[in-house]
């Protein structure tokens, strides 16, 4: 549901959950449309009825006619669910993202966990994920298992040339996952758990999927996981995988072997010293199996290719 907010310029918005995680995810304070508010409601096929039924009827409470008040902030730390939360300068003004992977998400839409973008009307900075060719201020994924990793393109429009802070918080509801963002335009990635603040400058000349976003959930079984998935990391991108290495594997040649989940192989490729390699795949809708060698070190993870 999405509810309109003068004064913040844009809309709040509230996932209902159905299905894919316990709680509601958005920036709705308390997840409760306020007494006399109009608010859109995403339907999924034509002529269907829509029903708040008593019990779902608050009484007594203090939230705002957000049309015309300052809203509240809809964060709430009593939140079960597994997205976390990406702000750009301008608070709500359509700059807040949630990107998480609840039990049931896909690498569709998932109609009650994810949310469509609504663009405001002001000329402020817009921000939102991409998934399967759709907008979202809400990105629901498919649950990381032990080894798993994603990559979430982040999208920035109407930027007008200044300085930006993207900032990062709930963290904490995606344990044993590392985040790294990853900037398109300068080449630079930063771990996300240990600075959770990242300042950059964009223009509306700029391309729009300026960022990516990396999720790799650690591996429990194998000691010292954390400190081999900073020197290499593994992740798909549309129709192409990337081997970023780093430190002293930067320059180093190796080898790339991709296999689907059943082991068999599908392709051997040698690499040459580089920071990044990009390998195009002939494969869709799948997960297959990435592993790089290189001297001291080897590297297998399942990745999802688009």
């Amino acid at each position: 549901a999405y509810v309109w907010s003068q004064a913040d310029g844009g809309y709040l918005y509230s996932t209902t959950g159905s299905g894919t995680q316990s709680g509601t995810v958005g920036t709705l304070p308390n997840d409760i449309i306020p007494l006399g508010q109009g608010f859109f409601v995403q339907a999924n096929s034509d002529n269907v009825s829509f029903t708040i039924p008593p019990a779902a009827r608050v009484h007594d409470h203090t939230n705002p006619f957000l049309k015309s008040s300052v809203a509240n902030d809809g964060d709430s730390t009593a939140s079960p669910n597994t997205f976390i939360r990406i702000d750009i300068d301008g608070g709500y003004y359509g700059n807040t993202v949630f990107v998480g992977f609840p039990k049931n998400g896909t690498k569709n839409f998932d109609l009650g966990a994810d949310a469509s973008k609504l663009f405001s009307t002001t000329s402020n900075i817009q921000f939102y994920a991409g998934e399967d060719g759709r907008k979202l201020c809400v990105n629901a994924n498919p649950p990381l298992e032990e080894s798993d990793s994603a990559t979430v393109p982040l999208y920035i429009i109407q930027a007008t040339g200044k300085k930006y802070t993207m900032k990062f918080s709930q963290l904490n509801q995606l344990p044993n996952v590392s985040v790294t963002l990853e900037d398109l335009k300068s080449g630079k990635t930063q771990d996300i758990l240990e600075n959770p603040v990242y300042s950059f400058t964009s223009s509306d000349n700029d391309n729009a999927n300026r960022f990516l976003l990396h999720f790799k959930a650690s591996v429990t079984k194998i000691q010292n996981t954390e400190k081999t998935s900073k020197d290499i990391h593994i992740y798909s991108y549309k129709k192409n995988i990337f081997v970023r290495s780093l430190n002293k594997f930067a320059g180093q040649s190796g080898t790339v072997y991709i296999y689907d989940l059943l082991g068999r192989k599908l392709l051997k490729k040698t690499i040459s010293g580089s920071s990044l390699v990009k390998i195009p795949v002939n494969i869709s809708s799948s997960y297959v199996v990435v592993r790089v060698i290189k001297p001291g070190i080897t590297i297998t993870q399942k990745v999802f290719i688009q």
